[in-house]
Order: C-alpha cells, then structure tokens, then sequence
C-alpha cells in the first residue's frame, strides 16, 4: 500500500506513517479484497491531513501532530482524574471562587481539629486552623462534612468567625453541591443577627435563587430561622414574579415553605398569584401543590376567595377532576370542612357518572365513599 501512495508523490515521512496504518490493518486487506481500495481511500485522507499538518507547523514553526489513527487503535478517552493531572488543576465544574482549591487541604487534620474543639474550645491554634481553611472546606465534597461538624462544635465566638469566612462568596457558596450544606448550617446555628451578611448578599439575585436547586434551600432556611421583617425585602423581590415561581421546577418549593413558614402578607401574595387562574394552576403538576396547600388556608381571605373560584363553575370542576393533577384538587376540596366542602361535593355527585368514565374521575369517586 505504501508503495502504491508513494505513486502520489506523498511526502517520505507521510508514506512511512501510512505504511504503518497499512499495517495495523494487515489482517483485514488479506481477508476482504474490497477491504483493499477502503483502506487505500483511507490511507490518501491521512496523507491529505498529515501534509495539512506539516503545512501549518512550517507556517507557525511547531512540530506536526501525530497522523490520526483508526478508530480501532485509537486510545481510550482520558479519565477525569487524569485530565485533572495533566491540567494541573480542577475540572471546570468546581466553582470559580476556589482556584486555590489545588491546594491540599488537609482534611483529617482538620477533622481532628474539630474533636478536639468539642472537648477543649482554649485551642487558639486549632481555631486559627479551622478558620483559615473553613471555606476550602466548605466547598470540598468531604471537607464540607467537617466545616459543618465545626459549626455544631464551636462556641458563639467561633461559629460567627467560622462564618464569616464566608462573606463575599455567598453566591459561590449556593452553586456549589458542597458549600451550600455549610450555608445552611451557619443559618441554623447562627442567631438572625449574625446572618445579615447571607441576607444582603441575596439581594438583587433573589428571583434566580428561588429557582435554584440549592438556591431555595437557603431562601427555605431563612423562613424558618429569621424573623418576617428581616427578610421582608428579600422575599418581596421572590414574590415579584409570584406566579411563574408557582409553576417552576424547584421555585415552587420556595412558594410552598411561604405558605408555611411566611408572614400573612407573604402567603397572601402567594395565593394572589394562584387567583389569577385558578383551574390553570390546578391542572399543573407543580401548581396543584400550592392550590392544594392554599385551601387549608381558610383563615387568609384569598385562601376563602380560592375556594369560592373553583366551586363557582361547576362544568369546570368537573373537567378539571377528571384530569391527572385535578383530581387531586378535587379530592382536598371534598376533605375540607362540611360547611366549606359541601358545594363542592354537591356538584361532583351530580357528575358522578361523567366522573366514572374517567381514569382519573373515578379516583374521585373513590374518595367521595370514603370521606
């Protein structure tokens, strides 16, 4: 074959790589005379690309690439690890804020550290340790267990130290897997007062946070652990765009934990939100979550005008408890209080039979002999 190509007047040293392709595939040209002209065809590509290559190193004086092999000799595609290795850093998927994550964190060191902490807090030089590595830790998949094992090992004084190491990365810390656990935890054992720092540096971003998978996770901790007026502002930039949060894959777990752990005022904005389109919301898989959860709310008076919505059209009750997310409308409605559910009920045995030519009609039925 490479005398064959030799005929081209391809350059030496392209001939001496194609005679060695020829030969890996030996086998295959003794087996099959077509095989012959396929990896004749092949072997002028090569040639086309290596000369390509030696054109553009003579241009920018570098030295040529290795003619491509075939596809059976080809190396397996490096591991993470090693791609890691022979980067000399991290892969591009740990977060900007830790370049000097390449640092070696002594991470059983600091787990030490913290055994320690629980049993004598006097240790300055295990304190300035803990700090100074806290937020490599944080953003580290197992040093991030230890930062948080600090946190409930400390006193006051060092939990608010501890913290602060993260001030300015507050962000960093919610987009990474890791950090955001220790977010969380500086949330649960910190007093509201020493949060502030989180607070302020959501603002601006709290309408993406709420639809963050790790992002709700710290707006939920704030619900829980912080007073309404301190986070009143923050959660009026999550409620701007109340009704897409009420549908959105993970915002509406934020939605949710309002109607729980939020003030009147909040809730209130919330079931606002589903009132623009009742039957809408109830058909959505996420939605229906929140028109479910809102109904027990009968002590808001948007929660009692919720109620009034779906049983004011009867046609559109039915259609909706006869569809998948609906019918579990339906079912919350018929477990309501007497007084509150019994319009509701009257109109769904008037449909009864309607509702048993339904998949989902007839899980409704169900309920209405049981409830």
């Amino acid at each position: 074959m490479g005398e064959a190509i030799s005929a081209w007047g391809v350059d030496a040293q392209v001939c001496i790589a194609v005679r060695q392709v020829a030969a890996l595939q030996a086998v295959p040209m003794l087996v099959s005379w077509p095989m012959v002209v396929v990896n004749i065809v092949y072997g002028l590509a090569l040639c086309q690309v290596a000369q390509h290559e030696m054109d553009l190193a003579a241009c920018w004086g570098e030295a040529p690439s290795s003619i491509p092999q075939p596809p059976s000799q080809r190396p397996a595609p490096a591991r993470p690890s090693e791609k890691r290795r022979a980067q000399g850093g991290e892969t591009a998927s740990v977060p900007a804020l830790c370049p000097t994550l390449d640092e070696a964190v002594d991470v059983d060191a600091c787990e030490a550290a913290v055994l320690q902490l629980g049993a004598n807090e006097q240790h300055s030089d295990m304190v300035a340790r803990l700090c100074t590595d806290f937020k490599l830790l944080a953003f580290d998949p197992r040093g991030c267990r230890v930062a948080q094992a600090a946190l409930d090992a400390a006193r006051h004084e060092v939990q608010v130290e501890l913290a602060m190491e993260l001030r300015g990365h507050v962000l960093e810390a919610i987009d990474s897997p890791h950090a955001n656990y220790c977010l969380q935890k500086v949330i649960e054992v910190l007093p509201p007062s020493a949060v502030g720092f989180i607070i302020e540096e959501l603002m601006g971003a709290a309408s993406r946070v709420a639809k963050h998978r790790y992002g709700i996770r710290i707006l939920c901790r704030l619900l829980e652990h912080c007073p309404p007026k301190q986070i009143e502002c923050l959660f009026a930039e999550v409620l701007r765009e109340a009704a897409a949060l009420c549908k959105e894959r993970y915002g509406h777990y934020v939605a949710l934990h309002i109607l729980e752990y939020g003030s009147d005022a909040q809730r209130a904005s919330v079931v606002r939100a589903l009132l623009s389109d009742p039957f809408d919301f109830a058909r959505h898989s996420n939605g229906r979550t929140l028109v479910e959860a809102s109904l027990l709310r009968t002590e808001l008076q948007e929660g009692r005008m919720l109620l009034r919505a779906l049983v004011s059209d009867a046609n559109a009750l039915v259609s909706l408890a006869c569809s998948r997310h609906g019918c579990f409308i339906a079912k919350a409605l018929l477990r309501l209080p007497a007084a509150e559910s019994a319009k509701a009920r009257w109109i769904l045995v008037q449909a009864s039979e309607s509702l048993e030519a339904s998949k989902h009609g007839r899980r409704v039925v169900a309920a209405m002999a049981t409830i």
